[in-house]
């Protein structure tokens, strides 16, 4: 029998008799049968070598008919059987469900066409130097014709941008922005956020921070802990006002804390010393020298005497 798409074939049907007779010695046929777009009907549950066409029976006369086409089913069989002259039988094989397993039909199709890969999804992995930066930049894709968002690699994004033919560039849009992962975390979850916001009006990308979650501040760098130090005093007050004197470490949000190091376990902060202020003797003043007593008027001493005459 010619070759029809399975999309062209009904199967898994059955008659309990009385409808219908084989075509070629009008026996009747009682079981599985299906049926193919031009409206013929054939036994077996599936298309197969033993399958033989049927044809219904006119229930007014028990007597077959010979047309059993419906116009509105009908179909042009040249439209879907195969016409290529070497194709002599049809060997295809198919499962109890229908489906074509293999098929003689496509074991050696030849095509032209090349294979083109799908954006697959990317988890950032984070260097020193993005470390040391305090910021990398993230990748992303969008389906064009879905409101669908994929976080990708660079190399991934670099194809899509220079529109790669061993890529479905033509599926998919392209986007970056820059992600910050220090600094205060406040500031960066707003700073964040807004570049998401920023992508979505440049892009027109409907929804696009909602694909974060709120997790705005996610690859955020913790400040490390100083850890293992010491005070002979003079520097920290614990929360009862008295000196403290040992082991400390300073946390990045808390500030100094009691203990070499910082544990889950509570432990008292210390309250910096203001250092006294140091006395600072005042720059003495130049006191004006004593003037030299001013010199005497005359040559000497007048002397009068009184003499008589």
């Amino acid at each position: 029998m010619p070759y029809y798409p399975l999309s062209q074939i009904q199967t898994n049907l059955f008659t309990n008799g009385n409808e219908y007779v084989f075509k070629d010695d009008r026996s009747p046929y009682k079981g599985p049968y299906y049926k193919i777009s031009t409206g013929k009907y054939y036994s077996e549950k599936v298309p197969n070598d033993l399958s033989r066409e049927i044809i219904p029976i006119n229930g007014a006369n028990n007597q077959p008919l010979e047309d059993t086409i419906n116009p509105l089913e009908s179909f042009s069989a040249q439209t879907i059987e195969i016409s290529d002259e070497r194709q002599t039988s049809d060997f295809s094989v198919y499962d109890e469900n229908g489906n074509i397993t293999y098929s003689t039909t496509t074991s050696n199709y030849t095509s032209n066409a090349k294979s083109r890969v799908i954006p697959s999804f990317y988890y950032p992995s984070l260097t020193q130097k993005q470390k040391d930066n305090g910021q990398f930049t993230r990748y992303f894709a969008k389906k064009t014709n879905e409101l669908r968002y994929i976080e990708i690699g660079k190399s991934t994004f670099d194809a899509l941008t220079t529109q790669d033919e061993g890529i479905a560039f033509d599926l998919y849009e392209p986007a970056s922005l820059i992600w910050r992962i220090k600094g205060d975390r406040t500031e960066l979850f707003n700073s964040n956020k807004g570049a998401a916001l920023s992508v979505e009006q440049q892009f027109r990308w409907p929804g696009f921070p909602q694909y974060f979650k709120d997790k705005f501040t996610q690859f955020y760098l913790e400040p490390n802990t100083q850890e293992n130090l010491y005070t002979n005093g003079g520097e920290f007050k614990t929360p009862d006002g008295k000196e403290y004197i040992g082991s400390y470490h300073i946390h990045p949000e808390k500030g100094a804390m009691v203990g070499a190091v910082h544990t889950k376990k509570k432990h008292d902060l210390l309250t910096p010393i203001a250092p006294s202020a140091p006395q600072i003797e005042p720059t003495p003043t130049a006191q004006p020298r004593p003037s030299s007593p001013p010199p005497s008027m005359g040559g000497g001493g007048y002397s009068g005497g009184g003499g008589g005459y």
